[in-house]
């Protein structure tokens, strides 16, 4: 939920600012967060589904499943820590899609509003009736 509505008031409010930058950031920090809290609990129902994780309780993986999530969302892969049950690896593919189509959306949604010099805390009617008031000008 708290995702959710940092990536409202970061993609649909406002202008592009250093507090939108920082709730970017948050978010991307969040969401591998949030993985490494679902692999933890892939490892608890399912011992034994991530190669070079020692068997420890989840409090204590929890160190590891967040190094993990964050190396498998920026897709770096290094390898020592791998899925090795199905839905392990089903997760583990899925974040680095999430991740990739993350960032992807993210800057060119922020660039994107940034290059327009849009508002977008106004609707979107608005903008479209001032952009053909430019066009046609006001009389139209």
């Amino acid at each position: 939920m708290t995702f959710y509505q940092v990536w409202q008031q970061v993609m649909f409010t406002g202008q592009v600012d250093t507090n939108k930058i920082v709730g970017a950031i948050c978010m991307y920090l969040l969401l591998g967060l949030l993985w490494a809290f679902a692999y933890l609990i892939i490892e608890e129902l399912f011992e034994g589904s991530f190669n070079g994780l020692p068997h420890q309780t989840w409090q204590l993986n929890l160190q590891d499943m967040t190094y993990y999530s964050f190396v498998t969302l920026t897709t770096l892969g290094y390898g020592d820590v791998t899925p090795a049950g199905a839905l392990a690896r089903f997760f583990a593919y899925m974040q680095a899609i999430v991740g990739i189509f993350y960032t992807t959306v993210l800057v060119a949604s922020l660039i994107g509003i940034r290059l327009a010099g849009v508002d977008s805390s106004k609707p979107i009617e608005k903008i479209r009736e001032e952009a053909l008031d430019k066009e046609h000008g006001p009389d139209s």
